[in-house]
């Protein structure tokens, strides 16, 4: 039976050390080995180790130990062993105490949670297409190395951006294996914030022993943030690094990474001490890691975020350790990562807890309609499809911008359009001495289209304006398809303000039902056709809560409630559904308590 020599009784009784390099090194040069001064940092041993101890362990995994301990016997440089010394079995031992024991479930669930986050970053620079990864840090921000993304920056500085290179960057999340995974994005203007490489740092290598330059380690971070086109971290999940603590020598982590372009892998190790000393930017580690690797997310023991990759540490050419950047250094920096731009997924209403499923068209023209030229809103869809909803959505949307939101049913307009008139301008702010400006329906003196595009349309636009003071207007009429507008002048009101409200900065109308918009310009009016719900909508629903509420949204969970709920159907119910939904979810809330 082979048994593996004791290396700390071994290492305890070298007598001679400062014999011990001298022997050693020939004989590791010979056989391809590392030297004696280097051999501590590459491999896992004991605490009590000595580098003796480490050299000793090198040797033998080597294959000349032998060689070895006859070279220092002869040289007296070994302690006799003791006559009484023996081997002794026993069921179990911890060989190794900084990789720790996680739990199974702590474990499972943190690499679930990674591999919702971390995605393969892909470079078309001029030069060809390299590789990278990166992990999602905020609702819309992924983080990587900066040297990841170099050869889209312009040189000489490589701080800015080419014209074209978002174009020319992919983002690809849930590779898992081969054959699968979901490209996104970035924004126009990708390039959130970075820093750059130490001006030693190279080929993803570090030039281990540095004695200059080295105050700029603190500033130079090597890395980047990137703004996605849409806010999928509300979806996925994302690291909060603001929550970050530096790394603790031989502590274990876990790199989750894309190396050489492959699906996403982890690779387990141990966390070295932070140099440069009294600076501490950079975390040695003896992770796997391979080209590629580069910004993938260095995890501690539970799982949290302490470091991202971004190279190697040589000396004389060898490899001495794999390195990463403490995430809690980049942290410090205060970066807007929280920021999100464009349309940000609604997945409820806040007064009623109503959930939204899919909408998202509808939400994308609110948000144009509130950011862009975009002023007509026209829904249409069968009578169960959540058409009304469609007003409680829009609520929600404007809930913090200050604008004023009037919901009006064609059913119970009024006969008299001078009191419809006066209604809306007292709804959107308007005191009763400019309602008293209005003129009068009973007053007409003219033919009566002639009347409202003379009189009454100016006098109701410059009243309206007086109310609102630099705000918006939305006016939600609702019943369009199954009720007549009062025939005569509230009718033409409503023409005329769907006329107005094309080219008007404060005036917004939303359509239900449908309804003709005329002549109105086509950039100025939009419709949405409310389609069944998918149960694509109800998952997306359930990730949007599940990760604003717990963090992460678990897949199986996500599944067993949109099926559920789907089977509540039929799928032209929405309110039927969103019960089901709410009961669904509230009970797995419950659980948690």
């Amino acid at each position: 039976m082979k048994v593996a020599p004791d290396f700390t009784r071994l290492g305890k009784s070298v007598q001679i050390p400062e014999r011990f390099a001298e022997i050693y090194d020939p004989l590791a040069q010979r056989h391809g080995g590392y030297l004696f001064i280097v051999v501590p940092y590459l491999f896992d041993g004991s605490p009590d180790w000595t580098p003796f101890a480490y050299a000793f362990a090198h040797a033998y995994e080597q294959g000349w130990f032998p060689e070895l301990l006859n070279a220092l016997v002869e040289h007296g440089t070994l302690t006799p062993p003791e006559a009484n010394s023996s081997y002794r079995f026993e069921g179990q031992a911890i060989l190794k105490p900084t990789a720790g024991m996680p739990l199974v479930a702590e474990s499972a669930a943190g690499l679930a949670r990674a591999s919702s986050r971390v995605c393969l970053i892909k470079v078309d620079g001029n030069d060809g297409v390299t590789w990278g990864t990166g992990f999602l840090v905020g609702p819309q921000v992924v983080l990587t190395a900066h040297h990841v993304i170099r050869p889209l920056l312009l040189p000489p500085d490589h701080a800015k951006p080419s014209p074209d290179s978002a174009s020319r960057l992919t983002l690809t999340f849930d590779y898992l294996r081969r054959g699968i995974g979901r490209e996104e994005r970035v924004a126009r203007d990708w390039l959130l914030a970075y820093s750059m490489q130490h001006a030693d740092e190279s080929n993803d290598t570090v030039p281990f022993g540095l004695t200059d330059g080295l105050l700029d380690f603190e500033s130079c971070l090597d890395f980047a943030a990137l703004r996605l086109a849409r806010p999928l971290g509300r979806e996925r999940g994302y690291y909060n690094i603001a929550e970050s603590r530096l790394p603790r020598l031989n502590e274990a982590v876990v790199v989750v990474q894309h190396p050489a372009s492959d699906p996403m892998r982890c690779a387990d190790g141990v966390a070295g001490e932070l140099w440069p000393e009294n600076i501490r930017t950079r975390l040695p580690h003896d992770a796997n890691t391979m080209p590629g690797s580069s910004g993938g997310i260095v995890l501690d023991e539970a799982y949290r975020p302490i470091g991202l990759h971004q190279g190697c540490i040589k000396q004389n050419g060898h490899i001495v350790s794999n390195v990463a950047v403490p995430t809690q250094r980049i942290a410090s920096l205060n970066l807007p990562l929280a920021i999100t731009e464009g349309m940000d997924p609604l997945w409820q209403v806040e007064a009623n807890r109503q959930p939204v499923f899919g909408r998202g068209r509808l939400q994308e023209m609110i948000h144009d309609a509130l950011t862009g030229n975009l002023r007509v809103i026209v829904i249409t869809g069968a009578s169960k499809s959540g058409r009304s909803f469609s007003a409680q959505i829009l609520r929600q949307r404007v809930l913090h911008s200050g604008d004023i939101v009037v919901l009006a049913s064609a059913r119970t307009l009024p006969l008299d359009v001078s009191q419809l008139a006066e209604n809306w301008l007292h709804l959107a702010g308007g005191s009763g001495e400019q309602s008293a400006q209005l003129p009068l329906y009973t007053e007409a003196d003219s033919a009566l289209p002639a009347w409202f595009r003379d009189h009454l349309i100016p006098a109701f636009m410059r009243a309206l304006e007086q109310a609102l003071d630099g705000k918006r207007l939305w006016i939600v009429l609702d019943d369009l398809d199954s009720a007549t507008l009062p025939p005569g002048g509230t009718a033409l009101f409503i023409e005329h303000l769907v006329q107005r409200a094309s080219h008007h900065a404060q005036l917004r109308l939303m359509l239900v039902g449908g309804a003709d918009t005329g002549n109105i310009p086509y950039a100025v009016v939009a419709q949405d056709e409310i389609g069944s719900v998918t149960v694509n909508d109800v998952r997306v629903t359930a990730r949007l809560e599940l990760v604003a509420r717990r963090g992460y949204a678990a897949p199986e969970t996500v599944n067993v409630i949109a099926d559920a709920v789907m089977a509540a159907g039929p799928n032209d119910d929405c309110g039927r559904m969103a019960e089901m939904y709410r009961k669904l979810m509230d009970r797995q809330f419950e659980a948690t308590q």
